[in-house]
């Protein structure tokens, strides 16, 4: 297999890892005078945010923005952006997990301070990349509060179109964060199955970026190291959830595997998941962890240097061995404990075909061959 050469720079964002009263000097001194914050309803009393909020509104205009968002879609888009319309805003602080700087990234794309476009618009919008042609979009700093989705380190964010039952993306090299602040301690408050999720599909974007068709030494080695710190810190984690420690090396560990997948995006694994949470609202990284050991044994053999990968697994008993034992505690990771019966798996392949994620596993699946990884982890 060829290797593929990266012509991407490795990180335009500017990351840098901190406490929480760093980070108010931080987004205090941004070169902004309109800000957009976004964040979650209970972010203030969660994080307490206030005396960041008054300590950057001393140098700029500060609007803070809440929304209350799973998986974001296009109505989530244009409700965030009529909470500010006709206001002048040329940055965006998106402070929460993957669905809010996800979110962040669709009201980058469809700001406009003269209108809102109708949802209709923005689903358009997304289909045909129209936000592309625009002279600039707003740009982004992100601060993510959980460890795993990567989004503070893409150019991408997924919106959910629940009418028609399909995931899309806003993608765009704007769109990647000019930074992303990275503060542990703001992950204390995750509850141990949002921990699990988020910590699992880290341990996704690590993996997929390993083996995928666009690999390279660089993008291997990065995932080596997030997935050692994953397999050795996330169920310690677990049972020791305010470890700031702990939580330190889970967050770095995302970075990396960000700055692996930000070069490769994702493959079959999450090909698979997408229908997962949308019929079944299977949360994102345990519906892409659900086939991970199902996946890794087909594509065994066909990338570089895999036995390193599964020599990383070799002390717990291999990838589903050790994917089964730290989620144990919460449910089997079997898609019948999420309510999946036998006679969904055909409505499930149907929509499991994703391009740029399907197509850049190393081994080519067709439909019979994701109908049995889906009747193997059922």
């Amino acid at each position: 297999m060829a290797e593929q050469a990266l012509f991407d720079p490795l990180c335009s964002a500017a990351v840098a890892f901190m406490d929480k009263e760093e980070l108010k000097d931080r987004l205090s001194a941004l070169p902004c005078s309109h800000i957009l914050f976004l964040s979650s309803p209970s972010a203030l009393e969660r994080w307490g945010l206030q005396p960041l909020i008054e300590a950057m509104r001393k140098r700029a205009a500060v609007r803070f923005v809440t929304a209350a968002v799973a998986n974001p879609t296009p109505k989530d888009i244009r409700e965030a952006l009529l909470k500010f319309a006709g206001e002048p805003i040329d940055c965006i602080v998106a402070l929460g997990g993957g669905s809010i700087i996800d979110l962040a990234k669709g009201v980058s794309a469809f700001y406009d301070p003269e209108s809102v476009p109708d949802e209709t618009r923005i689903v358009e919008g997304i289909r045909r990349h129209g936000y592309r042609l625009r002279d600039s979009l707003l740009p982004i700093v992100a601060v993510p509060t959980t460890a795993g989705t990567g989004s503070e380190l893409t150019q991408w964010g997924t919106i959910w179109n629940l009418d028609e039952k399909k995931k899309y993306s806003v993608d765009a090299p704007a769109l990647k964060p000019r930074a992303a602040y990275i503060v542990p301690e703001l992950t204390l408050t995750l509850s141990p199955a949002v921990t699990l999720s988020t910590g699992v599909d880290a341990l996704s974007h690590a993996v997929e970026a390993y083996w995928s068709k666009r690999t390279s030494p660089l993008v291997r080695a990065l995932a080596s190291q997030s997935i050692g710190m994953i397999l050795g810190s996330l169920e310690p984690l677990l049972a020791q959830p305010q470890n700031v420690k702990l939580r330190e090396k889970l967050c770095c560990a995302s970075v990396l595997a960000g700055l692996a997948f930000s070069q490769t995006r994702t493959t079959a694994c999450h090909s698979l998941s997408y229908p997962l949470t949308i019929f079944f609202n299977i949360p994102h990284g345990v519906a892409a962890a659900m086939t991970l050991g199902a996946v890794a044994r087909r594509n065994t053999g066909h990338f570089p240097d895999d036995a390193e990968l599964f020599e990383l697994f070799a002390p717990y008993g291999g990838v589903q061995a050790w994917l089964n034992e730290v989620c144990a505690q919460f449910r089997p990771l079997r898609l019948s404990s999420f309510g999946v019966k036998a006679d969904d798996l055909d409505m499930l392949c149907a929509h499991a075909f994703t391009a740029g994620r399907m197509d850049n596993n190393p081994v080519a699946f067709s439909r019979d061959d994701a109908l049995a990884i889906l009747r193997e982890v059922l």
